[in-house]
């Protein structure tokens, strides 16, 4: 879903900026939201590259993926930061020492990137997905049933993180302030 939203997206404005975010999430601290999200997409814009928002741990959870906390982008960019590695779900002891040695946050599933950007991450990292999306040329096709049909039963199934984030040497991590 994510691959099509940005392909139908790029069909008009190639070079928008493209949010993902959870629909189970409840962000209280709307202020410090809105600031993360600007500076997210305002890296997105001028590196050209994936961005995550990373969760600052306050215990040491084994349900979240971790993200290990690579080098500042730059000293005018706070909480802006190089993803060294992305880290799959840990068990308790290892989720402890994650905490206990620092430099690693939450990964919180959501992103912000241009939409070429993330097409182009898609092309290479997941080609099968990335060659049926030519299947689909505008949004009116989203309402041909038939043809929704045949571009889901030709994609593999599989989530961006696994697939593209993970595999990336282009990822930035924001450190939210929500």
């Amino acid at each position: 879903c994510i691959a099509l939203a940005a392909h139908l997206v790029a069909k008009t404005h190639p070079h928008a900026v493209m949010g993902v975010f959870a629909s189970d999430h409840f962000i209280v601290h709307d202020v410090g939201f809105m600031k993360s999200v600007r500076r997210a997409a305002d890296a997105a814009r001028s590196f050209q590259k994936m961005v995550t928002f990373g969760i600052g741990p306050e215990s040491p959870s084994t349900d979240y993926g971790y993200i290990k906390v690579g080098q500042p982008v730059d000293e005018t960019r706070d909480h802006l930061f190089e993803v060294e590695r992305f880290v799959e779900k840990p068990d308790s002891d290892r989720a402890k020492d994650y905490l206990d040695a620092g430099g690693y946050l939450w990964n919180s599933g959501m992103f912000v990137w241009t939409v070429s950007t993330i097409l182009r991450e898609i092309a290479q990292h997941m080609p099968a997905l990335f060659q049926p999306l030519s299947l689909i040329t505008s949004p009116h096709d989203l309402l041909d049933g038939e043809l929704m049909r045949s571009f889901f039963d030709a994609v593999p199934s599989g989530s961006i993180d696994h697939g593209v984030m993970e595999h990336s040497g282009h990822t930035l991590v924001v450190e939210a302030e929500f």
